[in-house]
């Protein structure tokens, strides 16, 4: 057993612990906004892993351009994945743990929660992206803003 093939195997394991744990996490994490991190992060750095293994096992061009590609798109979408459910566990109402104990838009009363879908308020410090939306709109009507 030489140097490349300990990597190989050290790196495998690694990457395949951390996959497990991210179900591990799916698993036994008690609410939907900690189980969506805990996978994204682990699945995420856990597959990446498993990629640079390849990559040692296999160094041809082919496989590193394949790998490539695999890595950069499996490190884009996983988080925004991650983000999109934990989002739409949020307007759910479905996150309410002791876990996630500060809410900070429901404390700034930006969340409606009477609604089966909970909406998100725009902030009065904000500005207001409708109003963008009209001019936009009523320049493409031709009209003047």
């Amino acid at each position: 057993m030489n140097v490349a093939e300990l990597a190989v195997g050290l790196l495998a394991v690694a990457g395949g612990g951390l996959v497990a744990l991210a179900g591990l996490g799916l698993l036994r994490l008690p609410d939907a906004l900690t189980r969506a991190s805990a996978v994204a992060k682990a699945a995420a750095l856990g597959v990446v892993v498993l990629l640079v293994a390849v990559v040692i096992r296999d160094p041809s061009p082919t496989v590193i351009l394949v790998v490539i590609v695999i890595a950069i798109a499996h490190v884009v979408t996983v988080p925004l994945s991650g983000l999109a459910i934990g989002r739409a566990a949020y307007r759910s109402g479905t996150t309410a743990t002791e876990v996630t104990g500060v809410d900070e838009p429901a404390e700034l009363g930006l969340v409606d929660f009477g609604t089966p879908t909970a909406t998100l308020q725009h902030h009065p410090d904000q500005p207001d992206d409708d109003a963008a939306d009209d001019d936009t709109q009523r320049d493409h009507q031709g009209g003047v803003a």
